[in-house]
């Protein structure tokens, strides 16, 4: 009797052990699932934040290329009226210089002139 008690006793510890092991497994089971869902949320969750990135990154790209854009354009306007500027210094300068040239002849001549009165009123 006594055997067939630690027998007994040996196949209930068996049995325990086997619905442990069942356990066990289950759990594991469950932890490998956990794992893989976390791990595809992590992948998610890095894949959003990767398009976030790009996307701020492209935005940011954008708005400095359209500051860029009103920057050559202020300066293209900016150009222009200096070139009018330019353009009309360049045609007072003309005029002056001919009023200029002008006067010098008119000068010129109203010396000569004098110059030939003071010489006949000499002889």
């Amino acid at each position: 009797e006594d055997l067939n008690a630690r027998l007994q006793s040996k196949d209930e510890q068996i049995s325990k052990l086997l619905e442990f092991n069942k356990e066990l497994q289950k759990r594991l089971s469950d932890e490998s699932a956990h794992r893989e869902d976390a791990t595809e949320g992590f992948q998610k969750h890095m894949l959003a934040l990767r398009e976030e990135l790009e996307n701020k990154f492209t935005e940011d790209l954008n708005a400095r290329l359209q500051s860029k854009d009103e920057q050559i354009s202020k300066l293209l306007e900016f150009n222009k009226e200096l070139q009018k500027r330019l353009s009309d210094e360049s045609a007072h300068r003309e005029d002056a210089t001919e009023g200029f040239q002008k006067h010098m002849l008119a000068l010129r001549e109203e010396l000569e002139n004098k110059f030939t009165e003071d010489l006949n009123a000499r002889l």
